[in-house]
């Protein structure tokens, strides 16, 4: 989405602009758009003809976004999250404790409820399995501290939808802080420690 919104704003455009040019393609009404301001606006700058015709360089634009998204859908999983994406879904889910949250939720999430989040995570940062593997130990460390207060299961620590609909990753964060130096963490230690010790 934000290489689509590079190349409407490269072309002068608005999201309301360009949703207007593929809606005149496509014949379907906009009701929520001003259409009387954006098609002044289009009409302006030669996008489409008094006619409200789409002129070459607006159908050229579509084209090139319309081939930006099939290029990105046909991304299989292993291009987006590495070969082994399955085992290392599993070791992440792995490394949250097998028990119930104060919120009522599992603290682990099924591992299917994260193949969507980590293909989101890794298709929006350049973070690698090493770092989320540390960023995730770092994390449940402070909050075993805390006697699991707080917690946010494996699922939402990946991801979690705004109310404005847009994602926040505490996952994120907290590989940023691993990245920076802030939490050095050795995940095979934190294994030994919290996952196979003796009656866990």
């Amino acid at each position: 989405m934000e290489e689509i919104l590079k190349i409407i704003t490269h072309n002068g455009l608005t999201p309301n602009q360009m949703f207007l040019l593929f809606s005149i393609q496509d014949g379907v009404s906009m009701p929520l758009i001003s259409l009387k301001y954006e098609l002044s606006v289009l009409k302006d700058n030669k996008w489409v003809n008094e006619e409200n015709v789409l002129q070459p360089k607006a159908v050229d634009l579509i084209k090139e976004i319309d081939g930006f998204i099939k290029k990105s859908k046909k991304k299989t999983d292993k291009v987006v999250m590495g070969d082994n994406f399955l085992e290392n879904i599993a070791k992440y889910n792995q490394m949250y404790p097998a028990r119930k949250l104060n919120t009522g939720k599992y603290a682990r999430s099924a591992e299917r409820n994260l193949l969507d989040p980590f293909r989101w995570f890794f298709d929006n940062t350049d973070y690698t399995w090493d770092e989320v593997f540390k960023a995730t130990a770092a994390y449940l460390d402070t909050k075993e501290r805390d006697n699991w207060d707080y917690t946010i299961n494996s699922q939402y620590f990946i991801r979690k939808q705004n109310n404005d609909k847009s994602w926040k990753s505490e996952l994120a964060d907290y590989c940023q802080n691993i990245r920076d130096g802030v939490d050095d963490f050795t995940v095979e230690n934190y294994f030994k420690e919290n996952i196979f010790k003796p009656n866990s």
